[in-house]
């Protein structure tokens, strides 16, 4: 069975958009494209993906306006550019994130292996690989420890504020006290005097998507793209 990455295209444009800032024409910037994205295939073993993008309006940021709010967000005139050049070739769903799209993708696809640096994804079972090359399995065990854990502590680069005063290490010692369970994560809030709509609302900022839609996605191969970089020499 062929195994497909699912990789996080967010992250793949800020990368690349770093990589190229200081390059002088957009022939240099779409050879940059392709010759990252066959780096990838090479590293991760396999020989095809599929790009996962966020759509511009997110509804975790309808349910919460501080959501993401404490993002600094550079000014680099080669993103825009990247992330227009690669739009045919993305998945994206109305209203979602591309990590709600690689868990589902993960979920409901054989073969997916998550490409991504986003600890969040962590607690989505089944094979990740970093942009960096470094790959891991997590197990279904390790997935829900890591969603408790997070449920927890929150995230900052999210701006989620989770339990106040609760942080990784605080987290993890109240989870070894514990059967890790949501429902125990739920106690857990109600014995800090938060509320059970708060808790709900953590939740859902926190939990990955796994039912979306992802029947539109397009599978692109190594063959394809270097096929596309041969122009750029």
């Amino acid at each position: 069975m062929k195994k497909t990455l699912a990789i996080d295209e967010d992250m793949l444009v800020y990368r690349i958009g770093y990589g190229v800032k200081d390059y002088d024409s957009r022939f240099r910037v779409e050879s940059a494209i392709w010759q990252y994205l066959i780096k990838l295939c090479l590293e991760s073993g396999h020989t095809q993906f599929i790009l996962c993008r966020s759509d511009k309006t997110l509804w975790r940021s309808a349910m919460y306006p501080l959501y993401k709010a404490t993002r600094k967000h550079n000014i680099n005139p080669w993103r825009a550019y990247v992330k227009e050049y690669l739009t045919e070739y993305c998945l994206k769903v109305e209203g979602e994130e591309a990590d709600d799209i690689m868990a589902s993708l993960a979920a409901q696809k054989e073969g997916i292996i998550i490409c991504t640096n986003d600890k969040d994804l962590r607690q989505v079972p089944g094979e990740h690989m970093k942009f960096s090359g470094d790959k891991a399995t997590v197990t279904k065990e390790e997935g829900n420890f890591n969603f408790c854990l997070q449920l927890l502590m929150g995230d900052n680069v999210d701006n989620i504020p989770g339990i106040p005063g609760i942080g990784l290490g605080r987290g993890k010692k109240a989870l070894e006290k514990m059967e890790v369970t949501e429902e125990n994560c739920l106690r857990f809030y109600l014995e800090k005097n938060l509320t059970i709509e708060y808790y709900t609302m953590m939740y859902r900022l926190m939990k990955m998507k796994t039912d979306l839609d992802v029947s539109s996605m397009r599978i692109i191969t190594l063959d394809e793209i270097r096929k596309m970089e041969e122009p750029y020499g």
